[in-house]
């Protein structure tokens, strides 16, 4: 039967009359809980007409009930012993999804080779957060994290149409290649692209469905950063005196701009450091202060002392590509000077 979870509940009315709805493409039973006035239920199913007869067990479920698109409804009688006086005392109704559709369960892992294939010798990996979607990506229905062996479980029986699952990047990680191969054993989540971080629409119609492995691979990475100032004679140069800017930041991406791979603040000095994987092309995003939201005029002196950002329109605050090679140790002269914005 498995482990069952309330799904809905209502009570029966005065003439001990219930009913509820059933979403279809599921399977469900229902259990019925006495109420003060009666003892337990009667024997099931000892009448000549099922119209007549009771139909729960003496633990007070009924038999599965399979609800197809279409399908008319299905009619539950339900004797009491009573223990003292006549007449209807209320009765809670509970759905539990024990036989709905089954949940998706699969793994995240570490893909030590990038090929977004699991092989035998790669662990799962614990702690990963895992989301289940709408399509449309309007609504959350579910979240869980991976366990000790990396698998995790999003179960929402009551769901008869097609879902997305994403991943929340852990530190250091980035998503595999996705539909390398055999279904059972590679990544199912997109690794670029607007919908990078996020599987394809998964059907959760039946009691089988698609898979959703996860496949995180964690490259070497050179370290990548500097300082944000605020550049008060809005000259382009980092000049003695300037302040830092405090806790503004600092973001990662790829350089089509559709992937964030990391994040961060700046420190009590106006410094920050992100990791960039070896051997790629990236920019970067400075979001400057609440008071400051302008940009310095970009590449007016020296590298190690000037304002990477654009400073307009839709490149606002994004930097020119910063290439990482495979020798790459580390790039520590992408800054930004912040101003007020202008009128």
């Amino acid at each position: 039967a498995g482990t069952f979870e309330k799904v809905r509940a209502v009570r029966s009315d005065a003439g001990g009359v219930w009913s509820f709805r059933l979403v279809s493409g599921g399977r469900y039973r229902v259990q019925l809980k006495p109420g003060p006035r009666h003892w337990s239920f009667t024997a099931p199913n000892r009448g000549r007409s099922d119209r007549r007869d009771s139909d729960v067990s003496r633990a007070g479920i009924t038999p599965v009930v399979v609800r197809r698109k279409g399908s008319r409804s299905r009619r539950f009688d339900v004797g009491l012993v009573t223990g003292r006086g006549r007449g209807s005392t209320p009765i809670d109704v509970i759905l539990p999804p024990g036989y709905g559709p089954s949940p998706i369960i699969d793994t995240v892992w570490r893909d030590l080779d990038a090929d977004g294939m699991r092989d035998p010798d790669e662990p799962g990996e614990p702690g990963v957060v895992v989301e289940m979607w709408r399509p449309n990506l309007a609504i959350k229905l579910k979240e869980s994290v991976s366990d000790a062996a990396g698998e995790f479980r999003l179960m929402v029986p009551h769901i008869d149409r097609d879902v997305r699952v994403r991943v929340l990047l852990p530190p250091g990680a980035i998503y595999s290649p996705a539909d390398q191969g055999d279904d059972a054993f590679d990544s199912d989540i997109n690794a670029t692209g607007p919908l990078a971080g996020y599987s394809n629409s998964l059907s959760l119609r039946g009691e089988d469905h698609e898979t959703a492995g996860i496949g995180l691979s964690f490259p070497a990475t050179a370290s990548l950063g500097d300082y944000v100032w605020e550049d008060t004679d809005a000259d382009g140069e980092q000049d003695f005196g300037e302040p830092p800017v405090v806790d503004s930041a600092v973001e990662l991406w790829n350089t089509s701009r559709t992937q964030m791979l990391a994040s961060t603040i700046t420190d009590s000095i106006g410094f920050y450091s992100l990791n960039a994987p070896l051997g790629g092309t990236y920019v970067l995003r400075f979001a400057g202060s609440p008071t400051l939201t302008g940009f310095t005029t970009q590449d007016a002196v020296d590298d190690t002392l000037d304002s990477d950002p654009f400073t307009t329109g839709a490149d606002k605050g994004w930097t020119g590509p910063v290439e990482v090679t495979p020798t790459t140790t580390g790039i520590n002269t992408v800054d930004a000077g912040v101003v007020a914005a202008g009128p």
